[in-house]
């Protein structure tokens, strides 16, 4: 059945099967990490770069938030993105604003949370009609203006983070936002 081998050459028959395993469980330890390092990848494209606060980049989508303002006094704070699909194919997205199974959220550096009053992408806007939500088909490398709105303290001029809700399970996180204050603009008299 199996040839009688020589010490010498079961020696060389052991090394080599030696040098496959251990070539094949290195092969399988680096393709095992390498695969656990792009699932990392995948979840940490759902937070911002380090380099940008406002840049999150996720399921072929890039989120960049502008900035987040209030005009006066007003408890209204206003946060205006810009999303693009990065995908060579149109890409479906809703958001949510004050919807029952997951809403857009701030949080203040207290630890404070508040949930979107309002959101809207493109000319569409988040209504009692559609529960909170909002979708829009969004065009590739063509950004789309997107206004999240929260209802706030008026103390309150930084967030701690901002979570975008989107198509379900789906978010993007901004943190450490500044809040601008801008002043109302006064009524002009125009005589016609």
């Amino acid at each position: 059945m199996f040839p009688i081998m020589q010490p010498k050459q079961l020696f060389v028959h052991y090394l080599i099967c030696f040098s496959t395993t251990v070539a094949l469980s290195a092969y399988l330890t680096n393709y095992n990490a390498n695969a656990q390092s792009q699932d990392f990848y995948k979840l940490k494209q759902e937070v911002p770069s380090e380099n940008s606060n406002n840049v999150v980049q996720a399921r072929n989508i890039k989120f960049n938030l502008q900035n987040c303002q209030r005009t006066g006094q007003s408890k209204t704070v206003s946060c205006q993105l810009l999303f693009t699909a990065t995908s060579e194919r149109e890409q479906i997205i809703t958001i949510y604003g004050n919807n029952k199974y997951g809403s857009s959220r701030v949080f203040d550096l207290a630890g404070n949370e508040y949930i979107a009053s309002f959101a809207q992408i493109g000319k569409f806007k988040s209504t009692d009609i559609f529960n909170g939500q909002v979708r829009n088909e969004l065009i590739p490398n063509v950004p789309t203006k997107v206004i999240i709105n929260f209802d706030l303290p008026t103390d309150i001029n930084q967030l701690a983070a901002f979570v975008v809700k989107y198509n379900s399970r789906s978010k993007a996180v901004f943190r450490n936002i500044k809040i601008v204050t801008v002043k109302p603009q006064a009524p002009t008299n125009r005589k016609k």
